[in-house]
């Protein structure tokens, strides 16, 4: 018996029948999913196959039923289970050479703002940005990197609507809702960061935050998680750099960035005693100009994904060789500007202070740390190093 459980997923023996008579007997580690057994062929024979192959077996009554997506999938799989290895005949579709992956690469066609029944074209910066970055956040997802019709990842598709449009070259667009893309993002990075996942799952995360990005590069929350990922995998670095990123898009809740295990790492090295102070800083600054404050969030992680200011949309362009088709990658809803969470302050009366740590004690008060002789007790236990004396307060 080949179909075993691994970490990785279902593990399963497969011999592939290919159009060109080549016969491959393969076993394949995880074939969970639809998309991954394709990855993974793709990876193997990338000079064979590709997606836009039919993929069929026989039942057990001798039927050919072909495979097009996740739940056929899983039909498959456990119509064979009980099958040492599986027989798989992969060969051309209908069109007959005619493919998607031969066509240009897919661009952005147009993008538009839905608000209630009415559709706005969407300012001309953001339509540039969208140009560039909209297929590059969605191809890192695509079966060998490369945006096709044929092969949208199941986690894509309540994001992407592919429509027909009848022309002397058929086309096919693919209406993509930017809003419902950055939370799906948000939603399968957040699966994959804590300190409990193996590196290889972190790095995956790390492609969900980096789309993020791609769509809006100073989101508060999702540089704040790339730091995370850095943190957990040691590139401190480069965590210190998207914690600055975050702080200085609107990031906010010091009391939460002090205590998350996710950078406890960071909180190691020098950059994180510099971060806290531009934080507070940052809290000061805005204290003075806005006296309103509201509670901070309880997680970063948890913070809701709907705040994308200046959210791009934009369709995206496949065409086929003959058939051309045309991806439009587009259908983004502009979501209003969450209000800034600040850290609640305490106010304190400024009291004079002879201290050799005169700069650090107030800092601390500012902070709402108020027992002079406690923080002085700390800061000389530990040397005024500011950063050990906030983890001691909170304790």
């Amino acid at each position: 018996m080949q179909q075993q459980q691994q970490a990785g997923g279902v593990c399963k023996t497969f011999k592939l029948l290919f159009t060109t008579q080549d016969i491959c007997r393969i076993t394949l580690d995880n074939v969970a999913t639809w998309e991954a057994f394709h990855q993974q062929l793709i990876d193997l024979y990338p000079h064979t196959h590709h997606p836009e192959l039919t993929i069929r077996y026989k039942d057990d009554e001798g039927d050919l039923i072909s495979i097009t997506c996740q739940h056929e999938w899983e039909a498959m799989l456990e119509a064979t289970h009980d099958q040492s290895t599986v027989r798989l005949l992969l060969s051309e579709g209908p069109n007959q050479g005619k493919y998607f992956k031969d066509g240009p690469a897919a661009v952005t066609q147009s993008a538009y703002v839905q608000t209630n029944d009415s559709c706005a074209p969407v300012e001309q910066g953001s339509m540039r940005t969208l140009q560039v970055q909209l297929p590059r956040c969605l191809a890192r997802f695509f079966p060998g990197g490369q945006i096709l019709p044929t092969s949208v990842p199941s986690w894509l598709q309540g994001c992407i609507e592919i429509k027909r449009v009848e022309a002397e070259n058929p086309t096919l667009d693919l209406d993509v809702d930017v809003t419902k893309l950055f939370e799906q993002l948000h939603e399968q990075a957040m699966g994959c960061i804590g300190a409990d996942k193996e590196r290889s799952v972190m790095e995956n995360g790390k492609k969900y935050l980096q789309s993020m990005l791609d769509l809006v590069p100073t989101h508060p929350v999702a540089n704040y998680n790339m730091a995370c990922v850095h943190s957990l995998l040691g590139h401190l670095q480069e965590a210190a750099d998207s914690l600055r990123t975050a702080i200085q898009g609107g990031y906010n809740n010091l009391k939460h960035m002090m205590q998350d295990a996710d950078l406890e790492n960071l909180r190691a090295t020098p950059y994180f005693n510099d971060l806290v102070q531009l934080l507070q800083r940052q809290l000061n600054q805005h204290t003075t100009t806005s006296p309103t404050t509201t509670s901070p969030s309880s997680s970063a992680e948890e913070a809701p994904m709907t705040q994308m200011s200046e959210l791009p949309c934009e369709p995206i362009d496949v065409p086929q060789p003959q058939a051309v088709a045309t991806v439009t990658v587009i259908e983004a809803k502009q979501v209003e500007r969450e209000p800034i969470v600040v850290v609640e302050q305490v106010e304190v009366s400024p009291a004079p202070i002879v201290t050799a740590f005169a700069t650090q004690q107030a800092t601390l008060q500012s902070m709402g740390f108020c027992d002079i002789e406690r923080n002085e007790s700390l800061l000389v236990r530990r040397r005024g190093d500011i950063t050990k004396c906030i983890n001691d307060l909170l304790a």
